[in-house]
């Protein structure tokens, strides 16, 4: 635990101390049932505002960030609780008075509303993450199109005496794969598993001396029709 978190505990227990201490000096001549649900209420909001600190909301590790596409939605939830309850300890304290059982009645049914919200926070965190992994998913294939793609070049770089034309030919083609969309199309899955697949055997024909120039400008002309093949589809 570093001295940031150190510190906030200590204005976390200094904060309450505070509170516990405001009520009982000032609210001496009051219903000492009313008086504790008010020091439970102003503690439990207290808290909310050290949450952050002590328990991270977002998770920089998690790549989908599906706490951040959740945060406006939290505070905004958090927000008007926090109104809404100390509106009902003011309004109902000093304006208009009422007993302890409808007080703790209101504030139930206020946070019963307020875990609501989170839910409807958690759940909007939990569609983030899903379009994020639905996208990643999409997204895949390309990626491993592009990667034995510089995989081949990286070969040919380290080879001497290439058949003419034959690195353009690789370079053309890793340049022309930033211009796929992603897309969930079982077709397109298809057709970047058969890339892949064509690719690989270019791959692994550089290791047969000498080359057979004829299987790989077979299998680079039939990379070039599956990635035209492949950019006429777009996401659903």
């Amino acid at each position: 635990m570093n001295l940031g978190k150190y510190t906030s505990i200590g204005l976390l227990l200094a904060g309450e101390a505070l509170i516990i201490f405001c009520f009982l000096h000032f609210g001496r001549n009051a219903d000492p049932q009313i008086r504790a649900l008010n020091i439970i209420i102003s503690s439990f909001i207290l808290c909310l505002n050290f949450i952050d600190i002590l328990f991270p909301w977002v998770n920089w590790k998690d790549k989908s960030q599906k706490s951040i596409g959740s945060l406006g939605l939290r505070w905004v939830v958090m927000s008007l609780y926090v109104l809404f309850a100390v509106g009902i300890m003011i309004v109902f304290n000093i304006f208009i008075p009422i007993g302890f059982g409808n007080q703790l009645l209101l504030h139930a049914g206020l946070i019963f509303f307020f875990l609501v919200g989170l839910f409807l926070t958690f759940t909007s965190s939990a569609n983030v993450k899903s379009v994020f992994e639905h996208e990643e998913k999409a997204r895949s294939g390309i990626a491993e199109m592009k990667k034995i793609t510089n995989d081949v070049r990286l070969k040919l770089d380290q080879m001497n005496n290439l058949p003419g034309g034959l690195f353009k030919q690789i370079t053309d083609i890793q340049d022309d794969l930033r211009f796929i969309s992603p897309s969930d199309n079982a077709i397109a899955k298809s057709l970047e598993n058969e890339f892949i697949m064509k690719m690989k055997s270019v791959y692994d024909s550089l290791y047969n001396l000498p080359l057979d120039e004829e299987r790989i400008n077979r299998l680079i002309h039939d990379c070039n029709r599956i990635y035209r093949d492949r950019k006429q589809i777009f996401s659903n």
